[in-house]
């Protein structure tokens, strides 16, 4: 796996990785910081202090789903191990030297909690987010300003479940909304700032009934009310294809992930077959149009994030 960055002027920034060889996250990872403890899967890369810090999960000893933080210091580095469990994909949210963070003790079918590092990142507070069904997994957190929006998948009565709850830094859990409860598979991948204190989310979603996994983006308020949802975003890749958002000035949405073309001739026979898109949706999430990037078919590229620069470039 080879990484390449760069800045590609439709309106936005994008981050890309290209993969031509079959490696996996962990084994890359592990070349660049080798680590004795395991194998780590990386989750998310934050800025704390005057370091980088590295989410990661990797198996122990005990065989369990443990967590790390790797501190990034120009060429040291140093860790924190944390055995009783496991981050969340997108973990962290830093605010006025403080750190939560998103994770669930796997041993149990539900426990799901927001914890507390301090500013040498040990373990000082955690709080349990309650939540319904026989079986929770997190998704992902985002953060806006001392606020901290965080997402749950639950299973209840044998189908999966989005739930998030606002957590406040300070006064704990304020409260826990259900999304898009008639359901067979979902994730929310990416949260986002929109205008208003508004957030935006991105989920795949999928339904017993009906063959293919859908994308969607939705806009909710500080309440956890929706705002808009999107229309079914065309066939996505598998389930695990992220989808990643962000707003531009003028309000408009756009959201990238890896679209399903292998009923396509023109992808089968010479492009990749599951290629990067793009899509615009306007101030209400009404679909404006999408690009889809043709690819030679032996390399797969997609995109990690999108973020709105100066002029959205």
């Amino acid at each position: 796996m080879r990484p390449l960055f760069f800045l590609l002027r439709l309106k936005l920034t994008v981050i890309f990785t290209i993969v031509i060889f079959n490696l996996s996250a962990q084994e890359y990872f592990n070349r660049i910081i080798p680590t004795e403890f395991g194998n780590v899967n990386t989750g998310s890369i934050n800025h704390f202090s005057e370091s980088f810090i590295i989410t990661g999960i990797f198996g122990n000893e005990e065989n369990n789903t443990a967590s790390v933080l790797i501190k990034v210091n120009g060429n040291s580095y140093d860790y924190n191990i944390y055995n009783e469990f496991g981050f969340a994909g997108g973990p962290l949210a830093i605010y006025d030297d403080n750190i939560s963070f998103l994770a669930k003790d796997r041993k149990i079918s539900k426990g799901t909690f927001v914890g507390t590092l301090d500013p040498f990142l040990d373990l000082i507070k955690v709080d349990t987010l309650e939540s319904p069904g026989e079986q929770d997994f997190p998704g992902n957190m985002h953060q806006i300003d001392n606020s901290i929006f965080a997402s749950i998948i639950i299973t209840e009565d044998g189908k999966r479940k989005i739930l998030i709850s606002k957590y406040d830094v300070n006064k704990g859990h304020i409260w826990t909304k259900r999304y898009e409860e008639n359901i067979s598979y979902s994730y929310i991948w990416h949260f986002n700032n929109a205008k208003e204190n508004h957030v935006l989310a991105s989920y795949t979603m999928s339904f017993n009934d009906i063959i293919g996994t859908n994308g969607y983006v939705m806009k909710i308020d500080t309440s956890g009310d929706v705002v808009w949802r999107s229309d079914p975003l065309e066939l996505i890749d598998g389930g695990a294809a992220p989808i990643a958002i962000a707003e531009l000035s003028n309000g408009n949405t756009i959201a990238t992930y890896r679209k399903d073309m292998w009923d396509s001739f023109e992808f089968l026979c010479c492009f990749h077959p599951r290629p990067p898109t793009f899509v615009w949706l306007d101030s209400e999430g009404q679909f404006i149009k999408e690009h889809t990037f043709k690819i030679i078919h032996y390399d797969e590229m997609s995109f990690s994030n999108v973020k709105a620069g100066k002029g959205d470039y």
